[in-house]
Formats: C-alpha cells, structure tokens, sequence
C-alpha cells in the first residue's frame, strides 16, 4: 500500500454572484491534497491530477478509498499505464464535512439555508485559477448531485479555454426539466426526490458517541450496503462531537434542501450539451439503477 501525504487547504471562496453577501457570510472552501509520500516534493507535473467532488450528504474523505486504489494501482510494479495520478484535491461542500464546521458562522449569516452549488462552482474555478495546479492537466469526478457544482464551474471560462482535460460524473443527479414534467405522473425511474428530502428532515441526526453512530450506520440502509471503510470514514469525518453527544456536522435540513427539482438538476444537462464538443465527458452508472433511468 502506497504511503500518502494529506494536507488539508482553506481557501477564501469568492464573493458569490448569486447572492447577496455580506462580509459575516464569506465562505471559505476546504480541500484536502493527496500525493504520494514519496512523489510530494517532485516538480513533474506531467501526469493527471484530479479534482474530486463529493454528492450531497457527503464529504471529501468518503474518496480515500478510491483515492488510495489509484495511488496503488500506478505503483504497482509491471503496470503497462503510461499515464499516471501524481496529484489529487478533494473538496467539501461548502455546507458539509470539515467546511460545514468552519463556515458555521457565515452559514447562519446567509440566514441558515446552507450552501450553493453554484458557489460552489465559482469556488472550484477559482481554485482552478490558483497557483496550486497552474499547468496541470486536470481531470475531474464528480458524484451525484456534486456534478452540478462542476459544469457550474464551467461558467467561469470561455469554452475555447476549458480548464478540464476530461469530465467524468458518478451517477450524476441531472434530467431534462420537460422530461421530468413530463414524467411526473409515473415516476418510473426518477429520483424521488420528495421522498428523499422528508426522510433527510426527519432523519436521526445525534448520537451518545461515534461507536454508537458506526452501530447504528451498518446495521441501516443505505449505509449497510456500503464498503465498510465508506461506513467509517462517514462516521470520523461526517459527524463532530457537539457537547454531550456526536452529531451531523452537515446541518440535515441543508441537506433536504438539496432534495428538490431545480437548477441543479436540470441546467447541467444543458450545461453538457455544449461541453461534450469541447472536452470528452464520461458518465458512470452504478450497476443498480437507482438514480435515473438510462
């Protein structure tokens, strides 16, 4: 197993061209940079790096798995890959994780309605401008419903001038808005996002400790069908102590924010139209089709 070099980055996310803001609302952007140990100080920019975007509920560690198997895969000795992952961020939300914490003050300033995923965007371009990856050549993956965050980042660029090598998307939570009036009365093989944003409202959402919550994830659905590293990386990284018992840093009615037909899902699809002629774009699904029809 390959030994990696983790450093958490916190960024001033840009002053948001969708809302007001106000100084006390000013969103930072956490990010976590992944290289392997002995690669950390090298100046070769030649292989990929890649920009990880978590789905909603989430956080930016529930990659490590993954994130370590790539690493693995290029060190593995008789590898015939010419091109290898020499670099890879991974990025809450600005609502969730590690950021959902630090941006606790500017969240309730915004007036407690959580995060945007267009801010999000603005936030991921501005990275992408930065220093930190100047000459890379970036590929990035995103799950869920974080593939919005990343065609919204789009916006930011000409599209002669894309940033992205590649685009790949995880399940990704998009539809056409008349495909989905369209489709209202059956339902057949759409999201139900209804049912999904009244169960994230009444969710449990506090624990007596993190044994506890780790019990309490891999005995219920849907985290009992996960690899149980994703289990656990949830239960260290999704939850902080909050005085007498351990609860979701992301607050759960962001999240049932989230669960509703808006932009987020029915730009991107219009959003990709126009990518695909400039960047190849890969979408995956999972081998159970839970999310969209294909």
């Amino acid at each position: 197993m390959v030994e990696l070099s983790i450093e958490q980055f916190v960024f001033d996310a840009p002053t948001s061209r969708h809302s007001l803001s106000s100084p006390s609302s000013v969103l930072k952007t956490v990010a976590k940079r992944y290289r392997s140990a002995d690669a950390r100080l090298a100046k070769d920019d030649t292989g990929i790096t890649l920009l990880l975007v978590h789905g909603t509920g989430f956080h930016k560690e529930q990659w490590e798995p993954t994130i370590q198997a790539i690493f693995d895969h290029y060190a593995c000795r008789g590898s015939s890959q010419r091109t290898e992952v020499t670099e890879v961020w991974s990025f809450d939300w600005h609502d969730h994780g590690a950021a959902a914490v630090i941006n606790q003050e500017a969240l309730r300033a915004k007036g407690d309605r959580g995060g945007s995923l267009r801010e999000l965007g603005d936030a991921l371009a501005a990275f992408i401008k930065s220093d930190h990856v100047k000459g890379h050549t970036l590929v990035s993956v995103s799950h869920s419903l974080g593939s919005a965050a990343t065609l919204f980042s789009t916006n930011s660029f000409p599209m002669h001038e894309l940033p992205y090598h590649t685009l790949i998307f995880v399940d990704p939570t998009m539809c056409w808005e008349e495909f989905w009036h369209k489709n209202l009365h059956t339902r057949k093989g759409l999201f139900d996002y209804g049912a999904l944003a009244a169960g994230s409202a009444r969710r449990r959402d506090r624990w007596s400790s993190k044994d506890e919550a780790f019990s309490w994830f891999s005995n219920r659905f849907p985290w009992k069908t996960w690899d149980i590293r994703a289990v656990r990386s949830f239960v260290d990284h999704a939850l902080e102590q909050k005085g007498a018992y351990v609860g979701l840093k992301c607050n759960k009615l962001h999240e049932s924010e989230y669960y509703s037909p808006s932009e987020n899902v029915f730009d991107p699809p219009n959003i990709i139209s126009r990518l695909c002629h400039a960047v190849p774009v890969h979408i995956i699904w999972g081998e159970i089709p839970d999310i969209m029809c294909a």
